[in-house]
């Protein structure tokens, strides 16, 4: 009669090994709170799909742009819908709710021709977009922020947030023809349809 010895155990080390690489290939598909490998390998899949010459170098700049561009939008966004309310909380009118809405949109499309003038005479775009869009539009938000602390009358607190909302969506907007450029040189014409799709 034959005994059958049983296989041999793996190592401890070994163990740590296999559990490490099962636990990065099935690491995405968990839906935990903070699980940026859910956000970030479909993204790499899609983007080595659509372009089969493109370095990993490129695949990972496209990556950290588009999560730029996410995590941009999200805070845009975030606030914009509370810029109305905030005025409301100081006692504005339906007419001063309006001119906040419109002096903002106005200011955001006055701001494209200077923007691509100012991109033009500075030649870099990368800090016109960051300290423009990023720098200064984020600032007035913060000023906005703090006006409760700053002023306390609300006649003046409402002209200070149309004023400080105008001037938010003016900075912001100043850095859009910098940033397209920026995307023409980025993203490959053989995706861009898909990238931004």
């Amino acid at each position: 009669m034959s005994t059958k010895q049983p296989p041999p155990q793996p190592s401890r080390w070994r163990k740590t090994l296999i559990q490490r690489r099962v636990s990065a290939n099935v690491d995405y598909l968990r839906p935990h709170r903070l699980n940026w490998a859910a956000i970030v390998k479909p993204l790499d899949e899609s983007l080595s799909q659509q372009a089969e010459d493109m370095p990993w170098r490129t695949v990972r700049s496209l990556r950290y742009f588009w999560l730029d561009g996410l995590f941009a939008a999200i805070s845009e966004n975030f606030y914009l819908g509370f810029v109305t309310l905030y005025a409301l909380a100081y006692g504005a009118t339906n007419g001063q709710v309006g001119t906040i809405t419109a002096v903002a949109n106005l200011l955001g499309a006055l701001a494209l021709f200077p923007g691509a003038r100012l991109v033009e005479r500075a030649g870099q775009r990368k800090s016109v977009v960051v300290w423009s869009g990023g720098g200064v539009a984020r600032l007035l938000l913060l000023l906005l922020a703090m006006m409760p602390f700053v002023i306390t009358q609300p006649a003046l607190a409402i002209a200070a947030i149309i004023i400080l909302n105008g001037l938010r969506a003016f900075m912001g907007n100043l850095a859009n023809p910098g940033w397209t450029s920026m995307v023409a040189d980025l993203v490959p014409n053989s995706i861009r349809g898909r990238y931004f799709g």
